[in-house]
């Protein structure tokens, strides 16, 4: 198989922050959509962009996983022509799937974007979501590190989800430790899990840490870390826990914006 290349552009669209991912390969496993109510009054959704970056006329096959399944709970085939671009707003409405949260599986030679956001009576707060490719991930036995946050009050305090993507024929175990404390998660093959506000479920101390990971077979895993005001989630990759060298963070900012914003 060929290996997935990946280039990532940055667009502002309000807020919004796009990754994208260009199709070597003609399958892309995209974790963390959802139609579903979540805490603090939040009402979670995802749109996604489509552009065919070829001469002849492309359909990409979007089918939807639910969390913990690998059984297709909805799906649909969307045509483009050479050089199109679509828009899909509300995926599960789109797909005709019921409320829920789970995996995309999209397959087609198209570029891809997908975000999953909250929107409320100012807008929208949103993140884009990370990618993979069944025969890409992590390694067993490779460690990855993540920030994350433990709240002592969920409604006044950050908190971080971890998302776990089995990519392996197997069920694999996650080990995840934090300090001394150290916690497993099997994931069935082909089925991503989630643990909601890791931090509570690790049992570690409020505030801000750091989680290793590692698994018994192939995996690949990506953070959240949710305001607790606005539901505004911000996508968290992991990093070896010994990065080295010179890393730049373009787009650090104190200014002020449009429509008030800071």
């Amino acid at each position: 198989m060929e290996r997935l290349v990946r280039w990532y552009s940055v667009c502002l669209l309000g807020t919004l922050v796009f990754t994208s991912w260009a199709a070597a390969e003609r399958v892309l496993l995209v974790p963390g959509v959802a139609r579903v109510t979540g805490n603090n009054n939040t009402a979670w959704r995802s749109d996604a962009v489509f552009h065919n970056p070829t001469a002849a006329a492309q359909t990409v096959e979007i089918e939807l996983l639910p969390r913990g399944s690998a059984a297709v709970a909805a799906q649909a085939s969307l045509p483009l022509a050479p050089g199109e671009t679509r828009s899909v707003e509300n995926l599960y409405e789109f797909l005709h799937a019921a409320d829920g949260a789970g995996m995309l599986r999209l397959t087609g030679d198209v570029v891809s974007w997908v975000r999953t956001y909250n929107r409320g009576a100012a807008g929208s707060f949103g993140q884009d979501l990370a990618a993979v490719a069944p025969g890409e991930g992590w390694n067993a036995g490779e460690v990855l590190v993540f920030p994350f946050a433990k709240p002592a009050d969920t409604t006044r305090e950050f908190r971080s989800n971890l998302l776990l993507v089995n990519l392996d024929t197997v069920t694999v175990t996650v080990t995840m430790r934090a300090g001394g404390i150290e916690k497993t998660k099997t994931v069935d093959p082909g089925t991503y899990a989630q643990i909601d506000n890791l931090g509570a479920f690790l049992g570690a101390p409020v505030g801000f840490g750091a989680v290793r990971l590692w698994a018994t077979g192939r995996w690949f895993g990506v953070m959240s870390t949710v305001d607790p005001y606005t539901g505004d989630p911000t996508t968290v990759r992991g990093l070896p826990p010994a990065a080295g060298g010179e890393r730049l963070y373009a787009g650090v900012a104190k200014v002020t914006g449009t429509n008030q914003t800071v």
